[in-house]
């Protein structure tokens, strides 16, 4: 009989996580690297838990210096019907800027942890921008986290910024043998650019010889 029970038990558990929900990892080109299947008992809980298994997966690749172009798209919605946004979500976005500061477009993700969001946020954010950068348009652009709200009163901090800079090697006619780019993050107005530069610098001279030399692009 307490077999029985426990059968009829876990049938219904099953059967009440119902919902299923997939996330995508994508390049930018649009293919898929990979998708992860999400349960839960509602499409929203599936949907998070999808997503936050593909952000997992992409930061893990990352470290091992893999996918650094790839995002997480999911089919569905956090938010399940009727509920609103689930105060547990954590909202984070990334503005690709113009070198001046403009803004040219925004990119927002949603996850049980800011920092799962930011993840997101921020690959979808540079894969647009080196996309752009290789079709030659906005090449001084930047991504920039958008700052958070802050409950504490007193000043806040500067924000946080993404900086690239590349060194071209070249002989002694001009003509470009190879290229090095560096990626920094720092707080704005520290010079995080001209350390970018700098680094890059270095590779590039611990690679050259003769009459090579190293040209800031």
């Amino acid at each position: 009989m307490k077999k029985l029970l426990f059968a009829v038990v876990a049938l219904c558990s099953t059967a009440a996580l119902a919902d299923t929900c997939t996330s995508y990892m994508r390049t930018r080109t649009g293919g898929t690297l990979d998708s992860f299947t999400g349960w839960g008992y509602t499409r929203g809980e599936a949907c998070r838990e999808a997503q936050q298994t593909c952000n997992r997966e992409l930061a893990r690749r990352r470290s091992h210096g893999n996918s650094f172009s790839a995002f997480c798209e999911t089919d569905g919605d956090y938010r399940d019907p009727g509920r609103g946004r689930d105060p547990r979500v954590e909202r984070c976005t990334y503005d690709l800027k113009r070198g001046n500061g403009t803004l040219l477009e925004s990119f927002t993700e949603e996850a049980y942890s800011e920092y799962s969001a930011c993840i997101d946020a921020q690959s979808k954010c540079e894969s647009e921008l080196r996309y752009r950068r290789s079709s030659g348009r906005n090449p001084r652009a930047y991504c920039e986290k958008r700052g958070s709200y802050n409950p504490y009163p007193g000043p806040r901090p500067d924000p946080t910024v993404t900086r690239s800079c590349t060194v071209v090697k070249v002989d002694r006619w001009g003509t470009r043998l190879d290229r090095f780019t560096s990626t920094l993050e720092g707080r704005q107005g520290t010079g995080v650019q001209e350390r970018a530069c700098q680094e890059a610098e270095r590779e590039c001279r611990r690679n050259t010889w003769g009459d090579q030399r190293c040209i800031r692009l």
